[in-house]
């Protein structure tokens, strides 16, 4: 991180002593800094640039060649610290990258559940879509994280949304035989019965007996509630 501050040092100098001719090699330097710092972790550099007011509010939000801002890329990178910082700062939650990916979608695919909390607090939008249609809890679902899909459940995401391929969380969820985040989204009402492109459905995809009695149960529960009967009879213990 030596080098870092060394940069830092020579960039402020560099800063109070330019001319207007030398503003278009600023604004490119400060963002290399600021986006290195970042990747990094280095909270301390983050902190700096801010205080030293070398970074302007658009700055924060500034989207490099694949489209990443600061935020959805310390959110990808787990820096928990820096994400904290840029939301208290202003950066904005639901700015997407070149595939559509927000900084929420970034944290849930990757599992870091804190990160999702402070995101989530910013009114992040839970059920924006990706280039290829997929949310976080997709993302969550289809990596196994059964605390993010609770969260993002309780955030009152779309069990049911179609994404990559017309598949659903619940379908993405049962190709990973995540048996818990399955549980979870059956019990928020998640439809069985929902095909993908390809006309399969989420016990289509999975081997386990017991994932395959779950969905089983969940069919049971779904069809029994439609006429008015009690759905108790639908569950096993698995």
């Amino acid at each position: 991180m030596k080098k870092l501050f060394l940069v830092l040092s020579f960039f402020t100098t560099f800063v109070v002593t330019s001319t207007y001719a030398d503003i278009s090699e600023i604004i490119q330097e400060k963002i290399e800094i600021f986006f290195l710092a970042v990747e990094k972790g280095d909270v301390d550099i983050v902190k700096k640039l801010i205080k030293l007011k070398v970074l302007e509010e658009k700055d924060l939000n500034r989207q490099n060649v694949s489209g990443d801002t600061a935020l959805t890329w310390a959110s990808h990178k787990g820096h928990i610290e820096i994400v904290e910082l840029l939301l208290l700062e202003g950066a904005d939650a639901d700015i997407q990258d070149k595939n559509g990916k927000t900084a929420l979608m970034h944290a849930s695919n990757e599992g870091h559940i804190e990160i999702a909390e402070l995101l989530v607090l910013e009114e992040a939008d839970v059920n924006r879509q990706n280039t290829y249609g997929n949310t976080a809890l997709m993302h969550a679902s289809s990596q196994g994280h059964p605390e993010l899909v609770e969260l993002l459940l309780l955030e009152e995401a779309d069990v049911d949304i179609q994404g990559q391929q017309e598949k659903t969380a619940l379908i993405w969820a049962s190709i990973g035989g995540h048996i818990e985040v399955v549980k979870l989204l059956l019990k928020s009402g998640a439809d069985v019965g929902i095909q993908d492109e390809n006309g399969r459905k989420a016990i289509n995809y999975v081997s386990n007996k017991n994932l395959a009695n779950l969905l089983s149960e969940g069919k049971c529960q779904r069809i029994r509630g439609k006429l008015g009967l009690s759905t108790k009879s639908c569950w096993k213990d698995n």
